[in-house]
């Protein structure tokens, strides 16, 4: 939609109407969309068939017809892809009243032109001012008719369409199908073209095939299983590990007009909304469903799928930042170790019909990358069953490290967010102020909630710094706030930080992994993560949209030498367990 609704801005913007009403300039892209929903049920009615199609028009706003091209277009991808170009034709004409607007096809584009006439294929009557209950016209009795109508009641999607339960996948993968995809993402997703890897991960998946894909953050991994979930017929299943990327991913694709989506959170169940969910995804209404791997250990969940299976094809099981299959499988998750054979035993699995699996990651090393592909059964059948970069390197990060003992480093935290406004020759007073989309957005990560340095002390530090007091985010509350009140607030704080009305968050890593906001200039460590690849991971939430951005590593280091004595090879390990045992708390240092 997004591409449609900038076109009817720019439509209105170079010549509508000077006393166009405002209320039909509000109607204006429901009916656009209203009027492509008739086109779709005219060609599964068969009134629409052919190499031209005729369509008198009843439209109050009178300019829809002026906004369908970039939708025929759509349609000609979507036939080029699936290898049946025959349904769209290769002229559309519509009529209303005396005035004919007319789309030749070129390629996959349609485009205003001249001509018209023939005679009438179907009537297509947008009757928004009308209620369902209200007298239908008379016609003539010759021509089909299609009306579409206002439901004036608050309603919910209830697909009536019978998809079947085999799933396919299209036969035509060939060359003519990238311009295909690539028309599609244009018209979804408003990109101008793939980036590095993506094409050939959806072409893998359209192919029926498992894939894994190795990309460095902000490659683009999401949007590679919503535009081949939409490809495919049936309902795609996304596994991710936090409730905040979850929440993520959703309102991600809202912004696409992609809202047949279903999550289930402890947050779902909390506030009552379940069984409604359950019921939901048992009707097949929901095309994407996002849960937490543990949701699959639950009865009433494994019985939606399976109620879910046995209407519509399950297209394709997501594992979204798959490296916590290894991670976090083996020590605190198990739920992510049972993944891959509670999927294939509630969702359609057959060995004449298997379920394929795309697995997503960012940060995996070798061995947890082979771990991922064990647990989860997935097989390597072709040159792209692993898609990886040319390289992991964002030229775009700046990384540097400060290093200071236990007891200076708020000094040096607070001497870098006094730093930064000075080489922007701005003050502090206005440099941390929220700017719409050109605020510089900054996330200090901590290591706990509580403590010393946990994010209630630092968001203290840092509120004497920057003159204001920032938001906060992690997944267990803060001292003295009750779980239900948190959820809430850190909702409200994750959401503010999204929508630039607050420049800076203070988090643990519950925030980080997958958030999509492009606007990240500063990621600050207030000491450092447990692993490389949690570092790479959480660093990588900076610079999304490719301009500079920079990771700052605030290290505290009591003493160099001791810590190379601890975490030497050299070292016995018992050696290094008395050496860190005799360490006292205020000796402590990232390293201990």
């Amino acid at each position: 939609t997004g591409p449609n609704l900038l076109a009817i801005a720019n439509h209105w913007n170079a010549g509508a109407p000077s006393d166009a009403d405002d209320d039909q300039l509000v109607l204006l892209p429901a009916q656009v969309h209203r009027a492509v929903l008739g086109l779709i049920e005219g060609v599964e009615a068969g009134f629409l068939s052919g190499d031209r199609w005729v369509i008198d028009l009843e439209d109050s706003t009178g300019h829809v017809q002026d906004l369908l091209g970039p939708y025929l277009s759509l349609m000609a991808a979507v036939d080029e892809l699936w290898g049946r170009s025959a349904v769209t034709p290769d002229t559309v004409v519509f009529r209303q009243g005396a005035r004919i607007v007319t789309y030749v096809r070129e390629g996959l584009d349609f485009r205003l032109n001249e001509g018209g006439g023939a005679e009438t294929d179907m009537e297509l009557l947008l009757q928004s001012g009308l209620a369902p209950t209200a007298p239908l016209q008379s016609g003539n009795g010759k021509v089909p008719r299609i009306v579409i109508r206002s439901a004036f009641l608050p309603s919910e999607i209830f697909d009536t369409r019978s998809e079947g339960t085999q799933r396919i996948n299209p036969e035509n993968l060939g060359a003519s199908s990238e311009e295909a995809l690539r028309s599609i993402l244009q018209a979804i997703f408003a990109k101008d073209d793939f980036r590095e890897g993506q094409l050939a991960a959806v072409r893998e998946i359209l192919s029926g095939r498992d894939c894994t894909v190795l990309l460095p953050t902000g490659a683009g991994k999401s949007l590679i299983y919503q535009l081949a979930g939409l490809c495919l017929p049936g309902r795609t299943i996304v596994i991710d590990p936090l409730v905040a990327l979850i929440e993520d991913q959703v309102l991600g694709m809202a912004v696409h007009g992609i809202d047949r989506v279903t999550s289930i959170t402890s947050e779902t169940i909390q506030q009552g909304r379940g069984s409604d969910a359950h019921e939901e995804i048992a009707r097949g209404d929901a095309l994407f469903i996002l849960i937490a791997p543990e949701r699959l250990q639950r009865p009433n969940f494994r019985q939606a799928l399976t109620e879910l299976a046995a209407s519509s094809p399950i297209n394709l099981a997501v594992v979204d930042e798959a490296h916590c299959v290894s991670d976090w499988g083996h020590d605190f998750r198990p739920s992510y170790l049972l993944l891959g054979d509670v999927l294939r035993e509630h969702c359609g699995h057959t060995p004449a019909n298997p379920l394929p699996f795309l697995a997503l990651t960012g940060t995996a090393s070798r061995s947890v990358l082979k771990d991922v592909l064990v647990q989860l059964q997935m097989s390597q059948r072709t040159e792209n069953s692993i898609v990886k970069p040319n390289t992991f390197d964002r030229s775009e990060l700046n990384f540097d490290l400060v290093r200071t003992n236990p007891s200076g480093s708020f000094a040096s935290l607070n001497g870098v967010l006094n730093g930064l406004p000075s080489q922007f020759n701005e003050s502090t007073a206005t440099f941390y102020e929220p700017r719409g989309r050109q605020t510089r957005s900054d996330i200090i990560f901590c290591p706990t909630v509580g403590g010393s340095r946990g994010t209630t002390k630092v968001a203290e530090e840092v509120t004497r710094s920057i003159g204001h007091q920032p938001v906060t985010y992690s997944g267990t509350p803060p001292k003295g706030l009750d779980k239900a009140t948190w959820v809430s607030r850190k909702r409200l704080n994750a959401d503010q930080f999204k929508k630039n009305q607050a420049s800076v968050l203070v988090a643990t890593n519950a925030f980080g992994m997958g958030i999509d906001k492009s606007n990240i200039r500063w990621v600050i460590h207030f000491g450092i993560p447990g692993s490389i690849e949690a570092y790479y991971q959480e660093a990588g939430r900076a610079g999304r949209d490719r301009r500079k951005a920079t990771c700052m590593l605030v290290l505290t280091e009591f003493d160099y030498q001791r810590d190379l004595k601890m975490l030497g090879d050299d070292a016995p390990l018992e050696e290094a367990r008395q050496r860190h045992s005799e360490t006292s708390w205020s000796d402590g240092d990232d390293i201990t």
